[in-house]
């Protein structure tokens, strides 16, 4: 979910609602899809857009606006299917990915200004960019240097999957690639990338590590890869969530399988 200025959390079901909820749970269903030109889906979260209205796409692939009292507009159709969450970037539009679609039908990376205007920015050929099983996929994070950073789950020179590196324009670079015959620095980077208050980038990896259950890396603006976490599946295993940072400088996140209880 989305926590807006207003205190109050906002996020999606699959089924095709958008809703609204308190931190004391009383929930609101601001709009429901009507599976027209609406779009329907919804899989990953609206974002609060620096203007006060809420940005999303659904899986249909369609792009939304929606005031946090439910005012839906449909701000126009998007060059395939989206499970992936907006970055409202500095320049005051929104990117994100689709998971098929553009000139090889591989996915794309596309601009959406707020009035609507969707621009295909690259179209993936080498790589796949997002997981095709319908989950919430990687985000897109804008870093200092204004460029746009994410990750791929498979594909690359290795197979593996990249973390990659996109200009506003769509120049993209692959800055690592995961190679699924040297396990041990992890591969099928299923999650997106946290840029940090150090500088760097950190995510996780589904596969690989001593213990064959993920790992959790670090990686430079210009490509410098360090793996600092393996898994072991009894501290968990199998991430695929994008990690977070807290205000306690401490990065979080969670592992689909291991723990305790496995």
């Amino acid at each position: 979910m989305t926590l807006g200025r207003d205190g109050n959390f906002y996020g999606t079901t699959s089924s095709g609602t958008i809703f609204k909820i308190t931190p004391n749970g009383s929930l609101t269903t601001l709009y429901t899809f009507a599976g027209g030109a609406d779009g329907g889906d919804p899989i990953a979260p609206p974002i609060e857009g620096a203007d006060g209205f809420f940005y999303g796409t659904s899986y249909v692939g369609t792009v939304y606006k929606i005031t946090s009292s439910g005012a839906f507009t449909l701000l126009g159709s998007l060059p395939g299917h989206s499970a992936s969450p907006l970055l409202q970037a500095t320049d005051g539009n929104f990117y994100g990915t689709t998971a098929d679609g553009g000139d090889s039908g591989a996915g794309t990376l596309f601009r959406v200004t707020p009035k609507g205007i969707v621009t295909v920015l690259f179209s993936l050929t080498a790589f796949r960019l997002i997981r095709p099983d319908r989950l919430p996929s990687p985000p897109l994070v804008q870093a200092s240097d204004g460029n746009f950073y994410g990750t791929t789950f498979q594909g690359g020179s290795m197979g593996g999957g990249v973390v990659y590196k996109s200009t506003p324009d769509g120049v993209v670079t692959v800055l690592h690639d995961f190679d699924p015959d040297n396990p041990l620095e992890g591969y099928a980077p299923y999650g997106g990338l946290v840029l940090t208050t150090d500088g760097n980038l950190y995510g996780v990896s589904y596969y690989g590590g001593a213990f064959a259950s993920g790992v959790i890396f670090k990686i430079t603006l210009t490509g410098t890869y360090s793996v600092v976490y393996t898994f072991d599946q009894t501290n968990g295993g199998l991430p695929a969530a994008t990690p977070m940072q807290s205000t306690d400088g401490k990065i979080y996140g969670m592992t689909g399988f291991g723990g305790a209880s496995t």
